[in-house]
């Protein structure tokens, strides 16, 4: 029996969606898919590429890994998985309604997180000067391709082996280095094709939305400065006209059971904003820049690639300037108020005292981090050199090795939050950990 399941899918998503679009009959990967005994393939590439990263380890970590970064992580803000659907969901959505292709906006969603350190936003930073410390750098983006290039093992090769449309789309979904991504199949020198617009525009505006949502709800923003903000004495203009007009309205009451329906009205209210403003612009943008290169087939298209412009997907000029206001405002109050601050210093403490402790002593490393050095660099296993010689094979090839010291970022950030803490306490002891805090 002829296999054409996928076929027939990838005939019915070229004809469904628009010629700049990217298509996963055209998708590549560095292996070929082992057949593993399957006869029949019922999916395209792109979806293919989601359902592993789906099954990854580094995706189910993402429950037990804070998006708001508190230490101990609180039920109060989302984890980094809840913010990871949330993702998926709107860029979906977007992505339907400007005829670009969904599975593809999925799998870059659902991967663009994978590489995320423990603690949120104050772990990346603490990471980054860790890594810059060791003579390399670190941003989640980059992370999480090499997670997916590298790090993961799930088949005989290194890596989950996606293919180049989804790891160009989670490289590219935040700001990126050409120089340190030279590979070609990364169009290293090209914008990000649409469908990784559509997810890096996604992400920015949700987190945003999200980090003032959940600090409504766990009273760490002031309602009334909330609601005095440009933006959204527009959005409650919009909506609570046509509230106040219909008979027997009444209206808000006080409590916490008000401020949690407010926050879901604000919420349900932005994020519609949002993706509407998304969606008309970057309709108009699409049709401009098409129109500029003549591009009405697909082979039109990728002939000019190249020339497509970051920011053909976004907002609108104005929506951007309202925008704009609400990302400061949650900056000032959240981010760099003194909670989160003391945050950043708790993550520093415990992700550079881990990382300290495994370069001057890696004997107390996990065995798969010393099989990864081996690997990587050859030589003995530590665990099998002589008691008399280990004091100067640790300082001979781990101190001062660069790759070791990567080698422990990627094991640092790939750590839950729980579970650095843990592992803090394991190296370093509870009574220093309490110290920290």
């Amino acid at each position: 029996m002829a296999n054409t399941s996928r076929e027939i899918l990838e005939k019915e998503e070229d004809e469904r969606v628009a010629p700049w679009a990217m298509r996963s009959s055209l998708a590549r990967r560095a292996h070929p898919i082992e057949r593993e005994g399957r006869v029949f393939d019922y999916r395209t590439e792109f979806q293919r590429d989601r359902d592993r990263i789906l099954h990854s380890r580094a995706f189910k970590r993402l429950r037990l890994k804070s998006s708001g970064g508190a230490i101990p992580p609180v039920e109060r803000y989302r984890d980094r998985l809840t913010h990871t659907l949330e993702v998926s969901q709107i860029s979906r959505t977007v992505a339907r309604s400007l005829g670009l292709n969904e599975d593809l906006v999925e799998a870059i969603a659902m991967g663009h997180e994978l590489g995320a350190p423990p603690f949120a936003r104050a772990g990346e930073i603490a990471l980054s000067a860790l890594a810059g410390a060791a003579g390399g750098g670190f941003q989640c983006n980059h992370q999480s391709l090499r997670v997916v290039d590298l790090i993961e093992k799930r088949y005989r090769h290194a890596g989950l082996n996606l293919t180049d449309a989804t790891r160009e789309g989670i490289l590219k979904h935040a700001a990126w280095s050409a120089a340190a991504h030279r590979e070609a199949a990364l169009r290293p020198g090209w914008a990000p094709f649409l469908e990784a617009q559509v997810v890096a525009v996604v992400e920015e505006i949700s987190s945003v939305v999200q980090h003032l949502d959940d600090g409504l709800r766990a009273g760490d923003l002031d309602p009334a400065s909330v609601e005095g903000l440009p933006i959204m004495r527009e959005l409650l203009r919009r909506i609570e006209a046509p509230v106040s007009q219909r008979a027997g309205s009444a209206r808000p009451g006080r409590g916490r059971g008000a401020l949690f329906m407010r926050a879901n009205l604000l919420n349900r209210g932005l994020t519609h904003l949002f993706v509407t403003g998304i969606i008309q612009h970057s309709q108009r943008s699409i049709r401009i820049w098409a129109r500029a290169n003549v591009v009405e087939t697909h082979a039109t298209f990728l002939a000019a690639r190249g020339r497509l412009k970051p920011g053909t997907i976004g907002l609108s000029p104005p929506v951007s300037r309202l925008y704009d206001g609400l990302r400061s405002f949650v900056a000032r109050q959240l981010h760099q108020g003194a909670w989160l601050s003391a945050v950043a210093a708790r993550a520093r403490n415990i992700l550079s005292g881990i990382f300290q402790v495994l370069i001057q002593d890696p004997r107390l490393a996990d065995d798969y981090l010393l099989l990864r050095f081996k690997e990587e660099c050859g030589g003995a296993f530590l665990r099998d050199v002589a008691p008399a010689d280990i004091e100067k094979e640790i300082a001979r090839r781990y101190r001062a090795n660069k790759r070791f010291a990567r080698l422990v970022i990627d094991h640092i950030a790939g750590m839950t939050d729980m579970f650095a803490i843990a592992e803090y306490e394991r190296l370093l002891g509870p009574q220093l950990m309490r110290g920290s805090l």
